[in-house]
This record gives C-alpha cells, sequence and structure tokens, in this order.
C-alpha cells in the first residue's frame, strides 16, 4: 500500500471535520488517499491529547494508523505467523485424522470377517445336514439288510409271499405292465395283478425296493456316477408306478398299509406327526421354490375337493323325502328319473375329485420334486408308506399357513378355475420338459408367473413372500 504525501498547512485556526461513518471498509482500503484522511483526522478530535499543533501533526499518523488497523475486522486483517499452539492444533488435528481413518478400516476388517465367518458357518451346517441324512440313510439300509436277513432264514415266508407277485404273466394280458427289477431278476406284472395283491405281498415287495433306494443313495452320494444315477432312477421310477398303481385300483389295500409298520405288519397306533414330516423335508434337502410350489398345489387341490364335497353335500340334501317313506311310495317314474341323475351327478363328481387328486400328486411327483427327492422322502419314510397329502398338510402348518379345515371352510370363495387352467399348462410343459425327473420344474415362478390368474369379484390364492393367502 502506498500513501500520497500531503503538504502540512499551519495549525491555527484549524477545524476538524466531523467523521464520517464507516460503511465499507472494502471501499476504503481500495481508496489509499481516503483511508490515510480518515485515519489521520480520526485522532484530532476524539482523543485531544496534546494543544501543540506540531505533536498533532507529527504524532497523528502514526497513532491514529495504528488504532485504525487494530479496529479492522479478521476478515481484512493480515495473517499472522503460526504459533507454537497454531502448530499443536495442526498437530491434534492430524492425529485425530489418522485415528479415525484406523478405526474406519478396522471396522471394515470387522464386518469383511464376520461376513466369512457366517458364510463359513452356513457352509459348516448345510454339511452338518447332509452328514446328518447320510447317517441316517446308513442306519436305515443297515436296518432293511438286518430284516432281510431274517427273512431269508424263512424260505417258505418268502416265497409265499412273491408265489403271486412273480408269477408269470399271461401272454394275453391286457392293460400296462410294470418292470420288477429288484432280487436281481427281472419281471414284468400287469396292472390287475398289482391290484390284486396283499398287503403283505406289497409290504415285502415294497420293502426290496426301499433298500435298493438306500443303496443306489449311497453310491449317487459317494461316487456320483452316471451308472449310479441310472440305477437310481429306473428304481425310483419302477417304485413309483407300483404306487400309483395300487393307489388307483387297489384303495383298500391303501387304506390298510397306511396304518400299518411295513417292517412288521403291526398296526401303527397313531399317525406320524409333524416332527416326522419335517425331517423328511430335511432329507430330501427342499429348495424354498420346492416348499412353496408345494404348499400351493397342496391348498389349490384341497380348495377344488372341498367344493366339490360341498356340492355333493347340496345335493344330497335335495333327495325328496318320500323316495325313503314306507307311508307313502314315490311316483316310480318320477323317482328312477331323479336318482338316475342323482347317480349320475354323484359319479361324475367323485371322478372329478379323484382326478382333482391325481392331478396334483402328478404335479408333484413329476414336477416339483426332483426323482433323487422321491427316493430320498420314501426311504427316509419307512416303514411307514408315506401319505404325500398329510405332509404338506404338516409343512403348511409349519409355514404358519391355514388348516385343511379353513381352507374347506373358504373354498365356496375361491375361484378354482384359473389355477386348474394353469396345471393343465404345467402338465404339458412337464410332458415336452425331458428333465423333469432331474431337476425341479417351478409352478409358481414358471406357468403360474407367465399367465394371470385373478378374476374380478372372486377370491384368488396368491402367494407372497412365502405366505399363501386368499385375498
Amino acid at each position: 500500500m502506498h500513501f500520497q504525501s500531503q503538504h502540512v498547512e499551519p495549525l491555527s485556526g484549524w477545524n476538524a471535520a466531523p467523521l464520517e461513518p464507516i460503511s465499507d471498509l472494502a471501499s476504503l482500503w481500495d481508496t489509499p488517499s481516503e483511508l490515510w484522511n480518515l485515519a489521520a483526522n480520526s485522532d484530532l478530535p476524539a482523543h485531544g491529547q496534546t494543544t501543540d499543533p506540531l505533536a498533532v501533526q507529527l504524532g497523528s499518523v502514526g497513532s491514529g494508523t495504528a488504532k485504525f488497523l487494530d479496529d479492522l475486522p479478521a476478515v481484512v486483517q493480515p495473517k499472522r505467523a503460526n504459533t507454537k499452539e497454531d502448530r499443536k492444533l495442526a498437530v491434534s488435528r492430524e492425529a485425530q485424522k489418522r485415528f479415525r481413518q484406523r478405526q474406519k478400516a478396522k471396522q471394515r476388517n470387522i464386518e469383511t470377517e464376520l461376513s466369512e465367518t457366517k458364510s463359513e458357518l452356513e457352509q459348516i451346517k448345510l454339511r452338518q445336514q447332509e452328514l446328518e441324512s447320510r447317517n441316517r440313510l446308513l442306519e436305515k439300509v443297515a436296518e432293511l439288510s438286518k430284516a432281510t436277513s431274517k427273512d431269508d432264514a424263512q424260505p417258505s415266508m418268502q416265497s409265499n409271499c412273491f408265489k403271486h407277485t412273480f408269477s408269470n404273466v399271461p401272454k394275453n394280458a391286457e392293460g400296462p405292465k410294470l418292470a420288477v427289477t429288484v432280487r436281481g431278476q427281472d419281471q414284468t406284472l400287469t396292472v390287475a395283478t398289482v391290484s390284486q395283491m396283499s398287503p403283505a405281498d406289497f409290504s415285502s415287495l415294497w420293502r426290496a425296493y426301499i433298500q435298493k433306494l438306500g443303496t443306489c443313495l449311497l453310491e449317487v452320494e459317494e461316487y456320483q456316477t452316471a451308472e449310479a444315477e441310472q440305477a437310481l432312477t429306473k428304481l425310483s421310477m419302477e417304485a413309483a408306478a407300483l404306487v400309483c398303481c395300487l393307489c388307483h385300483f387297489n384303495a383298500d389295500t391303501v387304506k390298510v398299509l397306511y396304518g400299518l409298520r411295513l417292517d412288521n405288519g403291526q398296526p401303527v397306533p397313531h399317525q406320524p406327526g409333524d416332527a416326522f414330516y419335517s425331517q423328511l423335508v430335511d432329507a430330501a434337502q427342499l429348495s424354498e421354490d420346492q416348499i412353496l410350489d408345494l404348499i400351493h398345489l397342496w391348498r389349490m387341490c384341497s380348495t377344488r375337493r372341498g367344493q366339490l364335497a360341498n356340492a355333493r353335500k347340496t345335493k344330497l340334501t335335495q333327495i325328496p323325502v318320500e323316495s325313503f317313506s314306507d307311508v307313502q311310495m314315490p311316483d316310480p317314474r318320477e323317482n328312477v328319473a331323479n336318482l338316475t341323475e342323482m347317480a349320475n351327478f354323484i359319479k361324475e363328481n367323485g371322478t372329478e375329485d379323484f382326478k382333482v387328486y391325481s392331478d396334483t400328486m402328478c404335479a408333484i411327483y413329476r414336477g416339483v420334486l426332483t426323482i433323487k427327492q422321491f427316493a430320498q422322502i420314501h426311504v427316509h419314510s419307512y416303514p411307514y408308506l408315506i401319505q404325500i397329502d398329510h405332509m404338506l398338510e404338516a409343512l403348511a402348518r409349519q409355514r404358519g399357513q391355514p388348516s385343511q379345515q379353513q381352507v374347506l371352510a373358504s373354498a365356496h370363495t375361491v375361484d378354482t378355475k384359473p389355477h386348474w387352467t394353469l396345471l393343465r399348462a404345467y402338465h404339458a410343459e412337464l410332458m415336452a420338459n425331458e428333465d423333469h425327473i432331474v431337476v425341479h420344474i417351478p409352478f409358481l415362478k414358471g406357468v403360474a408367473s407367465q399367465t394371470s390368474s385373478g378374476s374380478e369379484g372372486s377370491t384368488v390364492m396368491t402367494v407372497e413372500q412365502g405366505n399363501i393367502a386368499g385375498q
């Protein structure tokens, strides 16, 4: 900054001009001459430290300028040199910065280690489940082998059990044939032969299949060869065909088998509980998508069968009372017409009820469950003949879904037509997909997600984040 020098006039009779208010220091700083005048004049009238004109004249420059500069805001004051306190503050701030960086790095390392530990723990749990499933499978196979050895000591019982099962099939037998390859010999059975099997015959044959399936599962898990996979697939399909044939054409025998232990033929005092079915789900290692598909199909089946049951009940209430009266005989022509129409309705209703159940089981066994999971479920359920609908109901209860009674009570509010349209499309996809026995073919995330299943004015079953509810 350079100040312009001015000539000092004698001070006699000098009158100081009143000071003007400082409104903008920046503008004064830009005009050095005005800043000099203000600094020089501000000291004379305010302090009046001396009356000597020369002293006033000489002192006004130094003292007035210093006072003005001290009064300037910090914004315009020149920057001072770093003091010891400033250096201490700078060192402290740098240390705090490094400390925060170390803390953040340490936190990131802890989070990474925690994530890796969780992943390792999940892998350990999965491996533990696999080992537990394998141990149960080994125990089951050992138990079956021990039971088979005892049976071999009684050749007459074995001969009687298999005499009818492995009898030669007549050449003129009609209908589909079932292949049976257990016991080291290939045989074929007609549907009529299977439908006439006694509970003892089926129990003995089924035990042979379970033993073979258990051995194949162990070989698949241990060796993972194509030959072991093919053997497991072949035996599983034979066992599934055997059960399917028996359920279709020998309902009385199936009902008896459900109430027996197949290893000793003793009646079962009570059916297995939810814990038993939970172990089956763990043994089969079902995925979340498979569980959702199973629950949804179970609810579809229960809802539609509930609607058919309500229709039968309503139709039966329409039978005229006089048809059962001994006092007043009904007109025979009207009576035969009414009862014939009633009989046709009941027959069609029962046929559809059976078809609903069969289509659902077909979707479960051929699409949702793989062939390996089918074998695991049946091997681990032995000595009981698994009731898949009971397993699905237990699975729904564990997931907090409505009970079968609640589903049946609300069946009349549900429009099931869109769902069965989707199921038919699902069956068509299964028939066209050759891998349906090896991998899970999604239902909810497959055909159901590609087709709109809603209808206005009705309640439609939906699945949302694992919950199935009527909306």
